[in-house]
């Protein structure tokens, strides 16, 4: 619910009327909040109401005087309650200038703190914020993490499996050379049995035979151990392609990081400026509350002797007449 002007003039008559001091600041927490720019506009109005109910001096002669100076008497003390109007209005006029001064001090103080505290929200609202985005950096860096490190057990698996197809094709080169080595044998044997009869000649073409089905053998072995390897590598270059985009997506994060934690500081930079600024508003404003203390004290010390001169002067003017 807004607070409206009948409310702080309510209050403020209410801390007067306990004695209490006057202030925008005890005000607004009598209210319970409030904008000091609000409250400072109501207390111009509940003041000048205050100061319009102020009427001038206008009291009758008292009866001895009426009594011993007839009509001259009553002169003399319309003449002084004249000249004390005039000093009091003189007097008024000073005040009332060092009011509006006052008051207009109090506005661009108050001015200032509603500004300051919504710069303060606003600090704190962006703090907030920043909080969230590290908050989700974090989470997503842990997230990459992770990844990182299914990526890396998937290459250690790839890597295992490379080293049995290496195993595998050092297998295969064994058996090439075991057949190398029959080839060498039965050719051997093959010339030794050309030596023969033609009963010998057909054992060759046995051989020969043989031998042919072991070279395609070997040659077969030879294309499935060559894809097997290639296999191998293209599983590695994969690997090794998706484990640096990782990494360079793990330095991304770290520089993030590194610039939420750059605008963080430079946010607390701006609250603690913030909260300097409140604290030189709040001194200026008490200044200015002891000014117009001060001045209130040297009008009442002025105000005193006006209000006695005319009691003192009827007896001298008696005497003279």
């Amino acid at each position: 619910m807004a607070i409206t002007t009948a409310d702080i003039h309510a209050t403020a008559d209410k801390i007067i009327a306990e004695g209490g001091r006057l202030t925008l600041a005890t005000l607004r927490a009598a209210l319970g909040g409030g904008s000091f720019t609000t409250i400072s506009e109501a207390m111009k109005e509940w003041k000048a109401s205050k100061q319009a109910s102020t009427a001038p001096m206008r009291e009758p002669a008292p009866a001895a005087i009426v009594e011993r100076m007839s009509e001259a008497a009553a002169e003399v003390w319309a003449v002084a309650l004249e000249m004390a109007n005039d000093r009091m209005r003189s007097e008024r006029e000073a005040l009332d200038a060092a009011r509006v001064e006052m008051e207009n001090a109090k506005t661009e103080a108050a001015e200032l703190a509603d500004q300051l505290a919504a710069d303060l929200e606003a600090a704190q609202a962006t703090i907030e914020q920043l909080g969230k985005t590290l908050k989700a950096a974090e989470v997503q860096a842990a997230k990459i993490a992770a990844e990182n490190a299914a990526l890396v057990q998937q290459l250690a698996q790839q890597t295992d499996t490379a080293h049995s197809a290496a195993a595998a094709l050092a297998e295969s080169r064994e058996r090439i050379e075991q057949m190398s080595s029959l080839l060498s044998k039965e050719r051997e044997e093959r010339v030794a049995a050309q030596k023969l009869t033609s009963s010998a000649e057909q054992a060759a073409a046995v051989l020969t035979a043989k031998l042919e089905a072991s070279v395609q053998a070997r040659e077969q072995e030879q294309a499935r151990a060559a894809q097997a390897d290639k296999d191998a590598r293209e599983r590695i270059e994969q690997s090794t392609t998706m484990l640096n985009k990782e990494r360079t997506e793990r330095a991304a994060a770290e520089q993030a990081t590194a610039v939420l934690n750059a605008k963080l500081e430079a946010a607390a930079r701006e609250l603690d400026a913030a909260h300097k600024s409140i604290a030189e508003a709040r001194a200026e404003a008490k200044r200015a509350g002891e000014a117009a203390a001060q001045l209130r004290g040297r009008l009442d010390a002025g105000a005193r002797p006006a209000n006695s001169s005319p009691a003192g002067r009827a007896p001298g003017g008696a005497g003279s007449a």
